[in-house]
């Protein structure tokens, strides 16, 4: 089923009304981003009601003026620590998809790393993929081997350029199949093994294995919330940035890195300068880069390349992190010189605003202005 995009308006089950201890996932199926069709049977007190859902009844807290008879359209939008509900429009228009995965990566901004963190610790347990049928099994592993190929390591011999990892994330999926549309490139050239791709069909999977089992295994709600969550994270960041390159406001990209065994996130901001007579060679690119690098505290990368120059400034939270990288200098010039930049300016500054910067940097790319947030 196509995803449905749109503003919302939290409806929290109210799971105090309950007699007995049972929660809502236990009485309902339920799954992230499932969507439901809901009837308002009646008015239970101020802000309560009683709703029918699947067949079953169900106490709500609600703020919003219900109606008897009323008729719902409901998205699972939680389910720890309690069941989350949005009441959804079965259409949306480009501003409110925008405002929705803007609103879902300002208020999940380890989103990225979650996915990561989150596959690792799951596919680590070899009782979880043995336990899959053969077609799921093989989706699993390839998501598997795709987690280690994308995180940035030193003992990760396969360490891919940007745009590879762009692709290899999934970011590319939709673009590149509608210049297959357009007759701009061959279906072959698609790329088919996509970390996107393989959860789009792991869930697929999933889902039949869920029909099939009746009340689903727990491992099962597991990798298939996995799946949910990491297919919206990819489908947000894809969204944001295309968003962003049709107002040439530049790309927002996250590369995991990992240090002494925990998984970071390192934020990237990149944006062209577009000046009127500038030739392609002669237009600068701004590549801002924001990572906390453990003991050495918070850093940043501010780089400006423009043709055969290039200038770069460090800044650290940590003074002491400044002197001890401050050495590097004369050899990281030397090594850009000899790939074959000419006018090369680097320095290394101490600076204790580094998160206001970063914030900075969210608050323009993420819009904001016509975003909708109303919680019950």
């Amino acid at each position: 089923m196509a995803p449905i995009y749109t503003p919302s308006v939290s409806l929290p089950v109210g799971l105090t009304l309950y007699e007995s201890p049972r929660t809502a996932k236990e009485i309902w199926p339920l799954s992230l981003g499932e969507i439901l069709e809901a009837r308002v049977e009646a008015q239970a007190g101020p802000s309560r009601f009683l709703l029918t859902i699947k067949g079953k009844s169900m106490p709500v807290s609600c703020e919003l003026p219900l109606q008897q008879g009323q008729r719902l359209t409901l998205r699972v939008d939680q389910l720890e620590p309690q069941v989350l509900l949005r009441i959804v429009k079965p259409f949306a228009s480009a501003s409110e998809i925008l405002n929705e995965y803007a609103k879902f990566i300002r208020s999940n901004p380890e989103a990225l790393r979650d996915l990561f963190v989150s596959g690792r610790e799951l596919f680590l347990n070899d009782f979880f993929l043995e336990t899959l049928p053969e077609g799921a099994k093989a989706i699993a592993k390839n998501v598997a081997n795709l987690l280690n190929t994308l995180i940035l390591s030193e003992s990760n011999t396969q360490k891919l350029p940007l745009n590879e990892f762009v692709a290899s994330l999934g970011m590319m999926l939709e673009p590149d199949l509608l210049e297959v549309l357009q007759n701009k490139r061959d279906l072959k050239s698609v790329r088919s093994e996509g970390m996107k791709a393989y959860l789009l069909r792991l869930l697929d999977e999933l889902k039949l294995l869920r029909q099939d089992a009746g009340e689903a295994p727990e491992y099962l709600a597991k990798l298939i919330e996995f799946a949910e969550k990491g297919i919206k994270t990819i489908e947000a960041n894809q969204i944001l940035n295309l968003h962003s390159e049709i107002k040439g406001a530049g790309y927002f990209f996250q590369v995991p890195v990992l240090l002494h065994e925990d998984v970071r996130v390192a934020d990237l901001f990149i944006s062209t300068e577009n000046d009127k007579g500038a030739s392609e060679t002669k237009k600068r690119t701004r590549v801002l880069v924001f990572l906390n690098l453990d003991a050495l505290g918070s850093m940043m990368v501010d780089a400006s390349v423009s043709g055969h120059s290039i200038g770069c400034v460090f800044r650290f939270a940590d003074s002491s992190a400044k002197d001890f990288f401050l050495q590097f200098l004369p050899e990281l010039e030397d090594n850009m010189k000899k790939i074959g930049f000419e006018g090369v300016f680097l320095n290394c500054l101490y600076d204790n605003s580094l998160e206001a910067r970063k914030r900075n940097c969210f608050r323009e790319f993420f819009p904001e202005r016509d975003a909708i947030n109303l919680f019950a």
